[in-house]
C-alpha cells in the first residue's frame, strides 16, 4: 500500500500544548479527534554488508509492538514533495509466509540476497542473522495516536502520531527527540493533508522534517562518531536533543 505523510520535529517539552494543539487542527478542519492507547515500540532496521538497501532508499525493519508483536516492514520509494512523502510500504505480522514474501521482494527489486530460501526463524533477528544482514539501527519509541474522524462516514481519515523517539547508539549512549507524523488513511485527501501541514508550519514549536527516522538516526550516530554531537549544546544531560542539534543534524542531512 501507499504511505503518504509528513513529519515535524517537535521543539518544545510542553505535551499539553501540543495535544492541544493537534486537537484543534483537527477540530477546525471539521473532523472529529479520536485518542488511542500509547503503544510501545521497538524497531530494528537492517541492511546487506554493503549497504545496498540504504543506496537504493529501501528500508527493511523488524518492529516489535508493546513487547507482544512481531511484524516485518519493507519500504519502497515513490514519491516525495516539499511538504510530504510517498511510499510503498508492505508491512506484515512476522511468519514464515511474510519472511519469504518480503524477500522475494527485495530480490525482485534487484537486490542481492544469499542463502535466504532456508533461513526463516521464529524470532525474526535470528532469520536475518542466518542471512548476514547487519542491525544498521536500534530505536525505541513511545508512540500517542490521535485520529482525525469524518463526522458523517466515521472513517479515520488522517492519523496524527506524537512519537517520542530514543536511538540506542550502544550501552551508554542514547539520544532522544519528539516527532509528529500526519499520515492520510484515505485517498483523495491531498488538499485536506496540505491543509494540515500548513497549519502546523505556522507555529515556531513545530519544525517541518523532510527526513524519515532512519535518516535521521542514522545522522544522529554519524555525528556523535564523528565527535560532531557537543554535550549540552547539541544534547543534554539526559540524552535529549536541543534546537542546536536538530539544526546540526538537518544540515548535516542537506549536505
Amino acid at each position: 500500500m501507499s504511505e503518504v505523510e509528513s513529519a515535524f520535529l517537535i521543539l518544545t517539552k510542553d505535551r499539553i500544548f501540543i495535544l492541544r494543539k493537534i486537537k484543534n487542527v483537527i477540530l477546525n478542519s471539521g473532523f472529529n479527534h479520536e485518542k488511542k492507547e500509547i503503544k510501545s515500540i521497538h524497531d530494528l532496521y537492517f541492511d546487506t554488508s554493503d549497504d545496498c538497501l540504504l543506496k537504493n532508499q529501501i528500508e527493511l525493519r523488524i518492529r516489535l509492538l508493546d513487547d507482544s508483536v512481531y511484524k516485518i516492514t519493507l519500504k519502497t520509494p515513490k514519491n516525495r514533495t516539499k511538504n510530504y512523502s510517498d511510499r510503498v510500504e508492505i508491512e506484515e505480522p512476522w511468519s514464515e509466509k511474510s519472511f519469504y514474501d518480503i524477500m522475494n521482494k527485495l530480490k525482485s527489486l534487484g537486490i542481492k540476497l544469499s542463502n535466504f530460501e532456508h533461513c526463516y526463524d521464529k524470532i525474526p533477528n535470528k532469520a536475518l542473522d542466518k542471512m548476514g544482514l547487519k542491525n544498521i539501527q536500534n530505536k525505541k519509541t513511545n508512540r500517542e495516536i490521535i485520529n482525525a474522524v469524518n463526522k458523517t462516514s466515521k472513517q479515520i481519515e488522517f492519523e496524527f502520531a506524537l512519537d517520542h523517539t530514543m536511538i540506542l547508539i550502544n550501552s551508554n549512549y542514547k539520544f532522544i527527540f519528539s516527532e509528529l507524523e500526519i499520515e492520510s488513511k484515505a485517498s483523495g485527501n491531498e488538499a485536506k493533508f496540505e491543509k494540515f501541514v500548513n497549519e502546523f508550519t505556522k507555529n515556531p514549536e513545530f519544525k517541518l522534517w523532510s527526513h524519515d527516522k532512519l535518516e535521521t538516526g542514522l545522522a544522529i550516530k554519524n555525528l556523535f562518531e564523528s565527535n560532531s554531537l557537543k554535550k549540552n549544546i547539541d544534547y543534554d544531560e539526559n540524552g535529549d536533543i536541543t534546537i542546536n542539534g536538530i539544526n546540526k543534524i538537518d544540515d548535516f542531512l542537506r549536505s
